[in-house]
């Protein structure tokens, strides 16, 4: 299972860890030959350098840790509940707009939407419009042929 810290755990970007049931699969996966790096010596510790893609870069997981360790499990669990609520609120509120249409349901914090009257083209000008206006960032999808703007929910100011 590979779980990104980005967004939804309140993490900065470049924050993933690739969750096994055998560890040992990580050994076979991310296989290196370097003697430089690779070979009998003395460490103290634990030694992961073998066992990942990056080799020596820096510790990403603490920027996890960090906000785990200030916000807690209980505020992270909060934070994910009302931003996915947020998104069934939008979904909702898009859905019974006449010229607007949501084509699926929210799961995540993502919603998909549409200007019912617009083309694809027209779907990817609104889109920079609305950024250069600066409100907020969105991104386009295509589902079935058709353009569909997409927004990711967040709310920074949640506790």
């Amino acid at each position: 299972m590979i779980i990104d810290a980005h967004k939804m755990l309140r993490t900065p970007t470049v924050c993933a860890a690739l969750l096994v049931k055998d560890a040992s699969a990580l050994d076979r996966t991310f296989q290196s030959k370097a003697e430089y790096l690779f070979h009998e010596k003395k460490n103290p510790g634990f030694d992961f350098l073998g066992q990942g893609m990056e080799c020596t870069k820096a510790g990403l997981g603490l920027k996890f840790f960090m906000t785990l360790a200030a916000l807690g499990e209980k505020k992270i669990e909060a934070y994910i509940d009302a931003t996915y609520d947020l998104a069934l609120e939008a979904f909702d509120y898009i859905r019974v707009q006449p010229d607007f249409e949501a084509p699926v349901k929210p799961e995540s914090n993502i919603l998909c939407f549409r200007l019912k009257s617009a083309g694809n083209e027209a779907q990817i000008r609104i889109r920079d419009r609305l950024i250069e206006e600066g409100s907020f960032y969105l991104s386009s999808t295509e589902l079935d042929g058709a353009r569909y703007l997409r927004i990711v929910i967040m709310n920074r100011r949640h506790p």
